[in-house]
């Protein structure tokens, strides 16, 4: 791997990795009211065609010596990951919403989403690649550890690892982001001499 390349392909084995893309996983998502009912429980699942794990590396390191350890200490095991959805960039910019706003996306200027450039064949690890990928900061979502290990047994692909630096830019934007402290108005201006 080359100094600055954006990605490298997942490795088949071992833990999770933060920044990681996955494909084809599923969400099992209760149904409200439903899921609670003395009848069968009922849930929707939803399948996400690209997601980035964001649960940190030394979490999903300790969990997975721990959960596959001949003797697992269920105290240090990660209850859930943490992921954000992925779109297809192609696709995304077809939303109404994107016109005056797509070239903001792109260059990373808009705190809500982040812009993945295209995942070359050579840094995908099943070799397809992956078009240019938009990530809405607002869109993450939560699946157990342990589905998503049996879901990597079952079609659910680990592709790419985003390496350094990107890793922490990435990184940085989504959890400020999910830090932001909500105001109750934005600030206003007073006869011209700056915010209230």
């Amino acid at each position: 791997m080359a100094e600055g390349d954006v990605y490298a392909p997942s490795t088949a084995a071992g833990p999770l990795r933060q920044c990681e893309v996955i494909s084809d996983l599923r969400q099992l998502v209760p149904i409200p009211g439903a899921a609670w009912s003395n009848e069968s429980p009922q849930a929707e699942i939803i399948r996400h065609p690209f997601a980035v794990v964001f649960s940190q590396d030394c979490d999903l390191t300790q969990d997975f010596t721990t959960r596959f350890s001949a003797d697992p200490d269920h105290k240090l095991m990660l209850d859930s990951v943490l992921l954000c959805e992925a779109f297809s960039a192609t696709a995304y910019r077809q939303e109404p919403k994107m016109g005056n706003i797509w070239k903001q996306l792109t260059q990373n200027n808009l705190e809500r989403y982040h812009y993945l450039s295209k995942i070359k064949p050579a840094e995908d690890a099943i070799g397809e690649g992956a078009d240019s990928l938009v990530l809405d900061f607002k869109r993450h979502f939560t699946v157990p550890t342990a589905d998503i290990y049996e879901q990597l047994k079952l079609g659910t692909r680990r592709r790419s690892i985003i390496q350094c630096h990107y890793l922490e830019h990435l990184s940085t934007r989504f959890f400020q982001y999910q830090s932001r402290v909500a105001i109750p108005e934005p600030h206003r201006v007073k006869d011209g001499l700056g915010p209230l």
